[in-house]
């Protein structure tokens, strides 16, 4: 199973930007010198101050800032781990078995050690409580156990790909605390107990305030000591309260953003690190587009580049047909295999046009044989402004004419009679000459057939 995210853009003013570190564990090291900072971003509605981490209506607020996971997966750097709450990892048993050694001198902000029981703890419940386990991490676990300060998970099948979800997407949770509550699938968190950098304090409908960890683990982190996070209900007023220098961090969609914001300040700088594509998704059991060459033509008739531009004023790359994010994952996109395919189904709205026309003709072919007809030689699409008329020259070649309603289609049929019959006669008797070389086939015949294996 893979999550769908959307990352909108990261707005940083100046350096006030609470920063993690990878040093080993230690003490109450929270930095001395006093900073805020302010973040902007529409959320839609006013706060609800409920921290469940495993809420996918609450997890990000919680999952990050006061709760933890095992290693931290950077999407952005080929999924590089850096070790988190665990110091280690190690595979066994063919991929079937990961242990984790849980790091020591951890506290949780209530000023209890965190141990390799609450880690176990915190799978566990996922597997008692199903609805908490919004990444379906037991659909390929079969038991996670404690042993000493490790942790060993055994799996269903070998399990390597579920790497990002289990050490990276699972909040790990106090058992001190967690194992009181009777229904944690209902429990709101309002005043969560975790590991992370900070603490929640307080919290109101208008506003969540996010204080330093006093017994943060990571030495002189967080830098900032105050985290303020305004509930916006609009984007106008999210961005105005940005733009004006109030906050100094947002993640919300800002038109024209150079005019609207980076102009405003030297200071103010935009990062759009594109992780996740927006796709469209086929209703394969709709007659039209159950068909192959009328989904391959819609994917040529995309203009991609033009659609970033309209719906994102341009902030980043279209996306491509293999729906390999790039440039982030570029790597994983073979370049020279998809320019067989179009050029990777490149905007091309003439192939558009083909893959269409090929596909009409097969399919009235098969209308003629119901009615006693070897094929319709020719086809017209009649529209408010313009038409076409498609005609089939030897089997083998498909002339189309675009006319608008200025003419008919009688006088089409006259003016390209002759033309027809030339073009006929000329690729009969060059297809006649290559026929003792090489057998020709009917492109006609079965063409979504064709058209089928081309592109899969």
């Amino acid at each position: 199973m893979r999550r769908l995210s959307t990352l909108g853009v990261i707005i940083a003013a100046g350096l006030l930007a609470a920063a993690c570190g990878t040093s080993s564990s230690g003490s109450n090291n929270a930095s001395t010198t006093s900073s805020t900072l302010t973040i902007s971003n529409e959320s839609g509605s006013l706060w609800t101050c409920n921290f469940n981490p495993y809420n996918l209506s609450d997890i990000g607020y919680s999952f990050g800032p006061v709760y933890e996971p095992l290693a931290f997966v950077n999407s952005l750097q080929n999924a590089k781990a850096t070790p988190w709450l665990a110091t280690k990892w190690t595979w066994g048993a063919g991929n079937k078995s990961l242990t984790f050694t849980i790091r020591n001198g951890v506290k949780w902000s209530d000023g209890k050690p965190m141990t390799a029981a609450d880690v176990a703890f915190s799978f566990n419940l996922l597997k008692k409580f199903k609805a908490l386990d919004v990444n379906s991490v037991w659909s390929v676990l079969s038991s996670v156990t404690q042993q000493g300060n490790q942790v060993v998970m055994t799996f269903k099948a070998p399990a390597v790909t579920y790497f990002y979800y289990i050490a990276d997407q699972v909040a790990i949770v106090p058992q001190h605390i967690w194992s009181t509550i009777a229904d944690p699938v209902k429990y709101p968190d309002t005043h969560p107990v975790g590991t992370g950098a900070f603490t929640v304090n307080p919290c109101t409908p208008q506003n969540i305030t996010y204080k330093a960890n006093p017994h943060y683990w990571q030495p002189g982190e967080p830098k900032v000591t105050t985290v303020n996070y305004p509930a916006f209900t609009t984007n106008d007023t999210a961005n105005s309260f940005l733009a004006s220098g109030q906050a100094q961090w947002g993640s919300q969609f800002i038109p024209s953003i150079q005019k609207f914001y980076l102009s405003k300040s030297t200071n103010y700088h935009d990062w759009f690190p594109p992780l996740a594509n927006v796709s469209m998704f086929i209703n394969l059991k709709n007659p039209v587009l159950s068909n192959v060459a009328v989904r391959q033509a819609m994917a040529y008739a995309i203009n991609r580049p033009r659609v970033s531009s309209i719906g994102e004023y341009g902030y980043e790359p279209g996306s491509n047909q293999a729906g390999i994010v790039t440039p982030t994952f570029s790597s994983w996109l073979d370049s020279s295999q998809a320019a067989g395919f179009g050029n990777n189904y490149a905007y091309n709205p003439a192939k558009a046009i083909a893959t269409l026309t090929a596909a009409d003709f097969s399919a009235n072919d098969q209308l003629a044989r119901l009615i006693g007809e070897t094929e319709f030689s020719s086809l017209f699409h009649q529209g408010e402004q313009e038409s076409m008329y498609l005609v089939d020259i030897a089997r083998r070649v498909i002339l189309v004419i675009l006319f608008d309603n200025r003419t008919t289609l009688g006088l089409v049929r006259l003016k390209v009679k002759g033309t027809v019959e030339e073009l006929a006669r000329l690729f009969t008797a060059m297809f006649q000459r290559d026929r003792d070389s090489m057998h020709q086939p009917n492109i006609l015949a079965g063409a979504e057939d064709e058209i089928d294996r081309l592109f899969q």
